[in-house]
């Protein structure tokens, strides 16, 4: 036996709700905008930190050569992958608003940005991991708006 289910959506009139709603408190999401960028900048330095890149350890995917370890070692700095040698690259990573509905996290110098890229292709590390730290910065987004909104809440 054989059950038809179907759903109907009106995407025309949830996408009226959503445009009324983020015109209805702009200041707000604007702010909680800032506030994801801000925490997707600070996942990414934790993690990396942590020698792991978007999809895991950066050890098991790109091991450092042995030339390389050489020489980390002949300047005292640690042989563990964590891109941060100097700390310049990663100290140059920002956040800005583009525009009510859009942040970026980008690097602030050029050369950091084109050492990121050469990272990027062996190391992959910019960027979340999905779904988990992309629902954990969904998740910061809408407890940042319901607590700002308590606040306005008139009493």
């Amino acid at each position: 036996m054989a059950v038809d289910i179907s759903f109907q959506t009106n995407s025309k009139l949830l996408s009226k709700k959503i445009s009324k709603y983020f015109k209805s408190v702009p200041g707000l999401t604007t702010k909680g905008l800032k506030v994801s960028a801000f925490l997707l900048k600070k996942l990414i330095l934790e993690r990396t930190k942590k020698g792991k890149g978007l999809f895991g350890r950066f050890a098991s995917s790109a091991p450092y050569s042995k030339a390389y370890i050489k020489y980390l070692k002949s300047i005292g700095a640690p042989t563990v992958i964590d891109l941060r040698l100097t700390g310049d690259m990663l100290g140059s990573i920002q956040t800005k608003l583009i525009n009510k509905r859009k942040a970026q996290v980008f690097f602030g110098r050029k050369t950091e940005e084109e050492k990121a890229a050469k990272h990027q292709k062996t190391r992959p590390f910019f960027g979340f991991t999905r779904p988990r730290e992309e629902k954990f910065i969904q998740k910061q987004f809408i407890k940042y708006v319901e607590r700002e909104l308590r606040k306005r809440k008139p009493r």
